[in-house]
Protein backbone atom coordinates (compact mmCIF):
# COMPACT_ATOMS: atom_id res chain seq x y z
CA UNK A 1 0.00 0.00 0.00
CA UNK A 2 1.35 3.40 -0.98
CA UNK A 3 0.54 5.07 2.36
CA UNK A 4 2.78 2.55 4.09
CA UNK A 5 5.63 3.45 1.75
CA UNK A 6 5.26 7.16 2.48
CA UNK A 7 5.34 6.45 6.23
CA UNK A 8 8.21 3.96 6.04
CA UNK A 9 10.40 6.57 4.36
CA UNK A 10 10.08 9.11 7.18
CA UNK A 11 13.42 9.84 8.88
CA UNK A 12 13.99 7.48 11.79
CA UNK A 13 17.16 8.83 13.36
CA UNK A 14 18.84 12.17 13.72
CA UNK A 15 21.71 12.86 11.40
CA UNK A 16 24.53 15.22 12.36
CA UNK A 17 26.46 17.06 9.72
CA UNK A 18 30.12 17.68 10.33
CA UNK A 19 32.04 20.73 9.06
CA UNK A 20 30.16 23.38 11.00
CA UNK A 21 26.65 23.04 9.56
CA UNK A 22 23.89 22.15 11.97
CA UNK A 23 20.69 20.34 11.09
CA UNK A 24 17.16 20.90 12.25
CA UNK A 25 15.01 17.96 13.33
CA UNK A 26 14.71 16.12 10.00
CA UNK A 27 11.64 14.12 10.94
CA UNK A 28 9.81 17.25 12.05
CA UNK A 29 10.83 19.11 8.87
CA UNK A 30 9.46 16.33 6.66
CA UNK A 31 6.27 15.85 8.69
CA UNK A 32 5.53 19.60 8.71
CA UNK A 33 6.10 19.80 4.96
CA UNK A 34 3.89 16.78 4.25
CA UNK A 35 1.18 18.13 6.55
CA UNK A 36 1.16 21.37 4.56
CA UNK A 37 0.97 19.39 1.30
CA UNK A 38 -1.93 17.28 2.56
CA UNK A 39 -3.81 20.41 3.62
CA UNK A 40 -3.30 21.90 0.15
CA UNK A 41 -4.51 18.69 -1.49
CA UNK A 42 -7.65 18.64 0.65
CA UNK A 43 -8.50 22.21 -0.45
CA UNK A 44 -8.21 21.53 -4.21
CA UNK A 45 -8.00 17.78 -4.87
CA UNK A 46 -9.28 18.09 -8.45
CA UNK A 47 -6.26 20.23 -9.42
CA UNK A 48 -3.78 17.56 -8.37
CA UNK A 49 -5.81 14.67 -9.76
CA UNK A 50 -5.82 16.43 -13.13
CA UNK A 51 -2.05 16.93 -12.94
CA UNK A 52 -1.63 13.26 -12.19
CA UNK A 53 -3.86 12.23 -15.09
CA UNK A 54 -1.84 14.34 -17.54
CA UNK A 55 1.34 12.62 -16.36
CA UNK A 56 0.24 9.04 -17.09
CA UNK A 57 -2.02 8.79 -14.03
CA UNK A 58 0.35 6.76 -11.88
CA UNK A 59 1.06 7.17 -8.22
CA UNK A 60 -0.69 9.45 -5.79
CA UNK A 61 -1.95 13.00 -6.32
CA UNK A 62 -0.03 13.80 -3.14
CA UNK A 63 3.17 13.27 -5.12
CA UNK A 64 2.09 16.09 -7.45
CA UNK A 65 1.44 18.37 -4.46
CA UNK A 66 4.81 17.55 -2.93
CA UNK A 67 6.68 18.33 -6.15
CA UNK A 68 4.77 21.58 -6.64
CA UNK A 69 5.25 22.74 -3.06
CA UNK A 70 8.90 21.80 -2.87
CA UNK A 71 9.59 23.89 -5.97
CA UNK A 72 7.47 26.80 -4.71
CA UNK A 73 9.08 26.83 -1.27
CA UNK A 74 12.58 26.60 -2.74
CA UNK A 75 11.82 29.40 -5.21
CA UNK A 76 10.54 31.65 -2.41
CA UNK A 77 13.39 30.57 -0.09
CA UNK A 78 10.94 29.41 2.57
CA UNK A 79 13.00 26.34 3.52
CA UNK A 80 16.33 26.22 5.29
CA UNK A 81 19.18 24.24 3.79
CA UNK A 82 18.68 21.68 6.53
CA UNK A 83 14.98 21.34 5.65
CA UNK A 84 15.81 20.92 1.95
CA UNK A 85 18.36 18.22 2.79
CA UNK A 86 15.81 16.38 4.94
CA UNK A 87 13.21 16.59 2.16
CA UNK A 88 15.71 15.53 -0.52
CA UNK A 89 16.67 12.48 1.52
CA UNK A 90 13.05 11.62 2.19
CA UNK A 91 12.12 12.02 -1.48
CA UNK A 92 15.06 9.85 -2.56
CA UNK A 93 13.88 7.05 -0.31
CA UNK A 94 10.26 7.53 -1.38
CA UNK A 95 10.97 7.60 -5.10
CA UNK A 96 13.13 4.52 -4.85
CA UNK A 97 10.36 2.59 -3.12
CA UNK A 98 7.65 3.89 -5.48
CA UNK A 99 9.77 3.08 -8.51
CA UNK A 100 9.55 -0.61 -7.65
CA UNK A 101 5.86 -0.59 -8.56
CA UNK A 102 5.41 2.34 -10.96
CA UNK A 103 6.45 2.68 -14.58
CA UNK A 104 10.08 3.64 -15.09
CA UNK A 105 9.31 6.46 -17.55
CA UNK A 106 6.95 8.10 -15.08
CA UNK A 107 9.46 7.81 -12.25
CA UNK A 108 12.25 9.23 -14.42
CA UNK A 109 10.14 12.28 -15.20
CA UNK A 110 9.27 12.72 -11.51
CA UNK A 111 12.93 12.41 -10.50
CA UNK A 112 13.93 15.01 -13.11
CA UNK A 113 11.33 17.45 -11.75
CA UNK A 114 12.63 16.86 -8.23
CA UNK A 115 16.25 17.21 -9.32
CA UNK A 116 15.47 20.49 -11.09
CA UNK A 117 13.76 21.88 -7.97
CA UNK A 118 16.71 20.91 -5.79
CA UNK A 119 19.16 22.46 -8.24
CA UNK A 120 17.47 25.83 -7.78
CA UNK A 121 18.17 25.96 -4.06
CA UNK A 122 20.64 28.63 -2.96
CA UNK A 123 22.43 28.74 0.36
CA UNK A 124 24.59 30.91 2.52
CA UNK A 125 28.31 30.32 2.22
CA UNK A 126 28.45 28.92 5.76
CA UNK A 127 26.11 26.10 4.66
CA UNK A 128 28.78 24.48 2.47
CA UNK A 129 28.38 21.09 4.16
CA UNK A 130 24.62 21.10 3.60
CA UNK A 131 25.05 22.28 0.01
CA UNK A 132 27.40 19.38 -0.74
CA UNK A 133 25.04 16.91 0.93
CA UNK A 134 22.13 18.15 -1.22
CA UNK A 135 24.26 17.82 -4.35
CA UNK A 136 24.99 14.23 -3.31
CA UNK A 137 21.27 13.59 -2.75
CA UNK A 138 20.50 14.95 -6.24
CA UNK A 139 22.95 12.45 -7.74
CA UNK A 140 21.58 9.62 -5.61
CA UNK A 141 17.99 10.39 -6.67
CA UNK A 142 18.85 9.77 -10.32
CA UNK A 143 20.84 6.64 -9.44
CA UNK A 144 17.99 5.24 -7.34
CA UNK A 145 15.53 5.38 -10.23
CA UNK A 146 17.88 3.48 -12.53
CA UNK A 147 18.91 1.01 -9.82
CA UNK A 148 15.34 0.21 -8.78
CA UNK A 149 14.46 -1.35 -12.12
CA UNK A 150 17.04 -4.07 -11.46
CA UNK A 151 15.78 -5.01 -7.99
CA UNK A 152 12.99 -7.45 -7.28
CA UNK A 153 10.54 -6.63 -4.51
CA UNK A 154 12.02 -9.19 -2.08
CA UNK A 155 15.25 -7.20 -2.01
CA UNK A 156 13.63 -3.89 -1.01
CA UNK A 157 14.70 -4.00 2.65
CA UNK A 158 18.30 -4.80 1.77
CA UNK A 159 18.32 -2.06 -0.84
CA UNK A 160 16.94 0.47 1.62
CA UNK A 161 19.88 -0.28 3.94
CA UNK A 162 22.27 0.62 1.14
CA UNK A 163 20.42 3.87 0.45
CA UNK A 164 20.42 5.07 4.05
CA UNK A 165 23.13 7.62 4.71
CA UNK A 166 25.18 7.22 7.88
CA UNK A 167 24.29 9.14 11.03
CA UNK A 168 27.37 11.29 10.63
CA UNK A 169 27.88 12.61 7.15
CA UNK A 170 31.42 13.86 6.64
CA UNK A 171 31.91 15.75 3.44
CA UNK A 172 35.53 16.46 2.49
CA UNK A 173 36.43 19.92 1.23
CA UNK A 174 36.47 20.30 -2.55
CA UNK A 175 39.56 18.82 -4.12
CA UNK A 176 40.19 16.49 -1.18
CA UNK A 177 39.44 12.81 -1.74
CA UNK A 178 39.58 9.75 0.48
Amino acid sequence: MEVGIWLDCLPRSERRLVKGSSLTNERQSVVDFLDDCIQRFLKTPHKYREQLETSDGQGSPLLMVVLEQLRAKIDRQLLSGSDILALATYMRMLLFRLSLSLERGFMESISKILELSLSLATFEEDDLGITRAIVMERKLIQSCIYTSTNIVNEDVDASMDILTLPDVLEIPPQGETH
